[in-house]
């Protein structure tokens, strides 16, 4: 009991963390206008054939997510079920969004995919192949955008930001590629990790073994895939395209219900955004999030309609996102688990029920 109130209180400090940093954001974004919180607002200006698709698009975030769980688990031979995945997406979502660098995300979706009995080191590669691909994807479509004529001109420190993130994900992604390629050096590295651990009994130890075993099985598992390039790598490239494509549809609809004049402008910028999102340093980009919604869609909306879009966007997809994941995870009694979890020991029988 003590441990997992202990891990209830660091997730309540992560999620004070993120509303604290939004707040300050918010404020600094109508402050630093010139605005005040009575120019936000015209959401009754949006019509209801524009509230259909957002609303629609909010739906089909969830099951766009979906379908990319069910395809990296069919490109590993295993089955996921629309609700493995969909508790996946859930607890992938909620704790992305409140630690700083979406840390917590891919690990989350390994738990729940684990507890519903996938091998762990099949849900490794499911939950981290899709998190690393999919941001892989994104950020060249954000280049993509950058480099045409359909995206306005972004300040410097944006596209260093941006830079900064693509290096991080092709670190990132090369690890897998070099593990694999030179499995030996890998396998001797993880055997010196084992001798190290010789006559630890400490439950760091425990989960520093049951780590070590994971990563030894991944590598087997990756060097058996070889996608080589047909469908399969065309799958797990393409199923981010539709997600994506949602993702950044959701915040050009609310531009365009708002009165953007461009409809590849908007989205260009919603992309770009978005990728914005997911290489900003604060948990779930909160704060800078709100900051530069001027900077990202001003030029589109002005500066009062930019920052409600901003809002409404992320309250109806990441501030969303958290409610349900935070009602989900506390109803079924996993908050705690994940929160805490070190993999001292196989998931038990009753534990994947």
């Amino acid at each position: 009991m003590a441990t997992k109130q202990v891990s209830r209180a660091r997730l309540v400090l992560m999620a004070a963390g993120f509303v604290g940093l939004t707040i300050a954001g918010m404020i600094w974004a109508v402050t630093a206008n010139g605005l005040k919180f009575a120019d936000l607002g015209g959401l009754s200006a949006i019509s209801r054939s524009w509230a259909l698709v957002i609303a629609g698009g909010v739906l089909a975030l969830y099951l766009a997510d979906i379908c990319r769980y069910q395809v990296y688990g069919w490109l590993v031979g295993r089955r996921v079920t629309f609700l493995q995945a969909l508790e996946a997406s859930v607890a992938c979502d909620f704790f992305s969004w409140i630690t700083p660098g979406a840390a917590f995300g891919a690990p989350a979706a390994v738990y729940t995919l684990a507890r519903r009995g996938i091998p762990a080191e099949d849900a490794t590669i499911i939950a981290f192949g899709k998190s690393m691909v999919g941001s892989a994807v994104l950020i060249i479509l954000v280049f993509a955008c950058l480099s045409s004529d359909l995206c306005p001109p972004l300040p410097a420190a944006i596209s260093y930001l941006l830079l900064w993130g693509t290096g991080v994900i092709a670190v990132v992604l090369l690890v897998p590629v070099v593990a694999v390629a030179q499995r030996a050096r890998a396998g001797a590295l993880i055997a010196r990790g084992y001798a190290g651990l010789d006559g630890r009994s400490s439950r760091a130890a425990a989960g520093a073994r049951v780590l070590l075993s994971t990563l030894e099985k991944v590598i087997v598992r990756l060097d058996g895939l070889a996608l080589g390039g047909g469908i399969r790598l065309w799958a797990a490239i393409g199923i981010h395209l539709p997600f994506f494509a949602v993702f950044a549809g959701i915040l050009c609809a609310c531009c365009l219900a708002l009165g953007a004049p461009s409809a590849t402008t908007a989205m260009a910028l919603s992309l770009v955004y978005l990728g914005f999102l997911y290489v900003a340093p604060t948990p779930g980009a909160a704060g800078l999030s709100e900051i530069t919604a001027v900077t990202f869609f001003g030029s589109q909306l002005g500066a009062g309609a930019a920052v409600t879009v901003v809002l409404f966007f992320r309250a109806i997809t990441l501030y969303l996102h958290l409610l349900v994941g935070l009602i989900y995870l506390i109803g079924v009694g996993m908050e705690g688990l994940i929160a805490q979890r070190v993999p001292d020991e196989p998931l038990r029988k009753d534990d994947r029920t």
